[in-house]
């Protein structure tokens, strides 16, 4: 089983895209505003896919689910704002000394 879980949504009503936004914000760490990483205790026994399924329409939105496994997350970049997702916050002067660091990432999650 993959160690995390990439997930993003395109949610077309307003109250379910809040429905859905505040059940992840309780489960995982909001990488964009519609995309969220979780963890493995997130996702037991597809408990998280029926809950957010169930504040859906599956003929007006769309949930996308990747898995992550440990390799390919420790092959991950993370530029830009904010912290890198797992990892503990950061001063300014840490977030660009880390985005000096880093490579151009060689795909991109979403």
């Amino acid at each position: 089983m993959p160690q995390r879980w990439i997930i993003a949504y395109d949610v077309a009503d307003p109250k379910r895209l809040r429905r859905v936004a505040k059940h992840l914000e309780g489960v995982g760490t909001r990488l964009q505003n519609s995309v969220f990483e979780c963890g493995p205790q997130a996702w037991q026994d597809d408990k998280l896919c029926e809950a957010l399924s169930g504040h859906t329409e599956p003929e007006h939105d769309a949930l996308s689910y990747y898995p992550q496994c440990t390799a390919c997350r420790e092959k991950s970049t993370w530029q830009g704002k904010g912290d890198i997702p797992g990892e503990a916050p950061s001063t300014p002067a840490a977030q660009r000394a880390r985005s000096l660091r880093l490579s151009p990432p060689a795909y991109w999650l979403v």
